[in-house]
């Protein structure tokens, strides 16, 4: 007997960017055989391929520069062609900028033109082939196995239009500070190939009439390997795909010195990458069955990865849990035509986890230069990470009860969870004594608690023989807190982490509001904050305050389905409350910007920069801080060239502190999709 199928399918995305889009096509195949009764063969092929275009813009932000961008200016002159923008980057040029760095093109700088005349392209093939066997080695006992193969390649080729700014941004190095423009191609090649092989033996078997149970034991065999090529090339030629490498601009000059930067910033300019990984896993469980009113369940799996020292490479876990089909019970037949499914489930186990953002092995960055000494040539590079052969694995202790019950014939549905998850040996980044040669390390360091219980409920109000209404929704509640965190010198993580608080939290200063003798933000003295001298008033310890959690604890989601004859809509969405965020777009200029000279006080926040105005600001900034406005809605604004208050000391000035100005709270609802058809 043989069932197979195929299936094709194509998609089309148009992105948010002019000239941003991809194509994508997916062929799927899969053919079932049954030799004899014993045995069950399954083979299956699938392919994808996407094509997506987009503009280079790398080193450039459209989105930043849409909402900074001076209204007034227009994108085409009359005669069509490209109009220079004169206020987006021209704030140092009317303000004695002295830098030789050179910013924007000769031409000026033009969104459409960056988007026009600079390409990203990305073709992506993916394709796996994989087979199945199911083998009933005697009545009771079967083998089950699963073999895959993957290979994918990801071709990506950017170029860099002449005149763009893009193009200025992606010249070679040595031509950081020259006054040279030319066009550039960059070409990335990567392979990546993997496979799976799994098998188990699985044996079924019934007691009498109320006992059953079901055995598992097996193992599974993981890999993956990936090689990437680079290469840029400079002076690009779009018509013929060739391309004239830029020399330095004074060939008769160039000494030893000027060469061998010449000939770094050409060999920086292609590579190769690599990377291969191997996972070994053996697993088995066991399933026990009374009648169909309690379910027993017991599993253990250990897992080995080449991520570790061979201390630590394998991580055994263990899991179990039980049900209670409490609907099957004789107690509760009276009451089925209303309540006609209910059960109660109970889980626990471990699992582990590996970060990818560590390595136990030594690190070491190869630059691209090299020393000779007495002859022979020496690589010069530097330690990025230190060899840590005590990394382990992040183990994770789940606990779940969950109650599922139908009502009216599954006329309406749901499921309340509840669960306890506690992680230990997370590994972190943490600040460490800088005489250890670096001044962060990450490690295990870190045990996290996360605690939660979420209710989904499903029903269909509404169902005739033309119409069918059906109403679906969610709802969350989810915390977490650290309840260890090992750092040396008992300071704030780099990832904001402190015992007894969310791994999300926001520390910052809290706003009182706007001083009205100064202008400036005020803000909220810690009750143990010790004042000595006037410079403790900017110090973040006197005014750190827990503000919230990034992370909203309450979500959920819903779902409307109306269907009419034949026609449906459904609308989809998703909810969120209690998170915050600082929330602030910061401007791409500033008196830094600038050369006026030498400055006689530094800023509290943006907001208080004169040389940010040279951009697009909200209308309600007109709001502000005045002499003759103290109750403006933002601070007020100085010249830090001309005028000199010396608000530094008396007056909280670290971004640690002042962010906290930005607090926002962020609820939301979102459609996520509507969908007629």
């Amino acid at each position: 007997k043989y069932t197979y199928y195929t299936s094709l399918a194509y998609t089309r995305n148009a992105g948010l960017l002019k000239n941003n889009n991809y194509d994508r096509y997916n062929i799927t195949a899969n053919l079932t055989m049954t030799p004899n009764q014993k045995v069950r063969l399954d083979f299956g092929a699938s392919m994808s391929y996407q094509d997506s275009k987009s503009p280079a813009l790398s080193t450039f932000d459209p989105f930043q520069y849409a909402y900074f961008a001076n209204p007034y200016e227009k994108p085409y002159n009359t005669d069509g062609s490209y109009c220079t923008d004169e206020t987006y980057y021209t704030l140092g040029k009317y303000n004695y900028e002295t830098t030789s760095r050179k910013k924007v093109p000769d031409s000026g700088f033009n969104i459409m033109r960056e988007m026009n005349e600079t390409s990203s392209r990305t073709k992506n093939i993916n394709t796996t082939v994989r087979a199945g066997i199911d083998c009933s080695i005697i009545s009771k006992l079967r083998f089950v196995g699963l073999a895959s193969y993957t290979y994918s390649t990801n071709r990506l080729k950017e170029i860099y239009g002449d005149g763009t700014k893009a193009a200025l941004d992606n010249r070679m190095s040595v031509d950081y500070l020259s006054q040279k423009e030319y066009a550039s191609v960059l070409q990335r090649n990567i392979d990546n190939d993997s496979y799976m092989i799994r098998g188990h033996f699985a044996y079924d078997d019934q007691f009498g009439s109320d006992h059953a149970i079901s055995l598992i034991a097996g193992a599974e065999l993981r890999g993956n390997k990936s090689n990437g090529l680079f290469s840029k090339r400079y002076g690009y030629d779009s018509l013929t795909g060739n391309t004239i490498t830029p020399l330095p601009s004074t060939p008769e000059g160039v000494n030893y010195d000027k060469l061998k930067e010449y000939l770094t910033a050409l060999d920086a300019s292609s590579g190769e990458t690599w990377n291969e990984q191997k996972f070994a896993s053996f697993y088995a469980s066991a399933d026990y069955y009374y009648k169909t009113k309690y379910i027993l369940n017991a599993s253990f799996r250990t897992d080995g990865s080449s991520n570790f020292g061979s201390d630590q490479q394998f991580n055994p876990n263990w899991a179990a849990g039980a049900a209670w089909n409490i609907s099957e019970e004789n107690f509760m037949q009276s009451i089925k035509p209303v309540l006609n499914r209910l059960t109660l489930r109970l889980a626990t186990g471990f699992t582990g986890n590996i970060s990818r953002a560590v390595s136990p092995q030594l690190i070491i960055n190869l630059l691209d230069d090299y020393r000779n000494v007495a002859n022979n040539v020496y690589h010069i590079g530097s330690i990025s990470s230190p060899p840590n052969p005590n990394l382990r694995w992040e183990k994770t202790k789940d606990m779940k009860v969950a109650l599922d019950f139908g009502l009216f014939n599954d006329r309406l549905t749901g499921i309340i969870e509840g669960y306890y998850r506690k992680t230990t040996d997370m590994v972190t980044s943490v600040r460490v004594l800088t005489t250890t040669g670096y001044s962060k390390q990450q490690y295990n360091t870190a045990n996290v608690e996360n605690k939660g219980i979420e209710a989904t409920l499903n029903g269909t109000p509404v169902k005739t023989k033309d119409f069918t209404l059906s109403l679906s929704g969610n709802i969350a509640y989810n915390m977490n807190r650290i309840t260890r965190y090992k750092d040396p010198l008992n300071k704030l993580s780099y990832a904001g982490y402190w015992e007894g608080y969310p791994m999300e939290a926001i520390y910052s200063g809290r706003l009182t509001g706007i001083d009205p003798d100064t202008g400036l933000y005020s803000f909220q003295l810690r009750p143990d904050a010790e004042i000595n001298t006037a410079t403790d008033l900017n110090k973040f310890d006197n005014y750190q305050f827990y503000l919230g959690t990034g992370e909203a604890p309450i979500t959920g989601g819903f779902n409307i389905t109306a269907e009419y004859k034949g026609v449906r809509l459904s609308v989809n969405g998703t909810y969120a409350t209690g998170s915050k965020v600082l929330e602030y777009i910061k401007p791409p200029v500033s008196y830094q910007n600038t050369g006026y000279g030498t400055q006689s006080e530094s800023t509290q926040v943006f907001e208080n920069d004169l040389f940010t105005k040279q951009l697009n600001v909200p209308k309600i900034a007109a709001d502000r801080w005045t002499p003759n406005n103290t109750d403006g809605t933002y601070p007020r604004v100085w010249n830090v060239f001309k005028d000199s208050y010396n608000f530094g000391y008396y007056n909280p000035m670290d971004p640690n502190i002042t962010r906290g100005a930005y607090l926002t709270n962020l609820s939301y609802v979102r459609i996520k999709s509507i969908i007629v058809g």
